[in-house]
């Protein structure tokens, strides 16, 4: 019952601990392919219907991929609170995922990527003090984590107010999708 982008970082993960345990090399683009395969292997529908498989693939394939592209042209990038790296990651995992929203929604939000930069950094602080208020049931941690998500909630209604920002794209067709990814590899 987990969703598509939760069974693939399963998937991943696994294969990063089994390379770990076995003395092995992990080779990320080898992971995500498998992961790939195995839950197509499960479910050949995911490919085309399901369109969180479809950006959780891509929107890692542009981690994978084009990051360490960006990071050389990004340099100039200011790196402290984790700015460089924030807008590295979104470019990369939206202009991979790009068409699919664009295809599937209808719609092109403007303000995302400058959105990501404020709310990336927050999600491990929500994540870890998330685990730590369940694994040792303290209120405490319970608190930061209820701190972080408002202030996650706060920054992602403050962005989406930018309405003019959105553009609706109702022109897009399945082979101007399969155009693109044809340019971009």
């Amino acid at each position: 019952g987990a969703g598509a982008s939760v069974v693939r970082a399963a998937v991943m993960g696994a294969i990063s601990l089994m390379a770990l345990f076995f003395g092995r090399r992990y080779f990320v683009g080898l992971s995500l392919l498998a992961a790939a395969f195995f839950m197509s292997l499960w479910n050949p529908q995911i490919l085309l219907n399901d369109i969180g498989f479809q950006l959780s693939f891509l929107a890692t394939c542009g981690l994978v991929y084009l990051s360490p592209i960006l990071e050389k042209r990004f340099s100039f990038l200011p790196s402290f609170l984790a700015i460089r790296e924030s807008f590295i990651l979104t470019i990369s995992a939206q202009i991979f995922a790009l068409p699919i929203i664009v295809y599937n929604f209808g719609a092109l939000s403007l303000i995302a990527p400058i959105a990501n930069i404020f709310v990336l950094p927050l999600i491990p602080l929500a994540m870890i003090f998330g685990f730590l208020s369940l694994t040792l049931s303290t209120v405490i941690f319970g608190f930061a984590a209820y701190l972080v998500l408002t202030l996650i909630i706060f920054l992602v209604k403050f962005f989406a107010a930018f309405e003019f920002l959105y553009i609706e794209i109702k022109w897009l067709t399945w082979w101007m999708v399969v155009l693109y990814y044809f340019f971009l590899l």
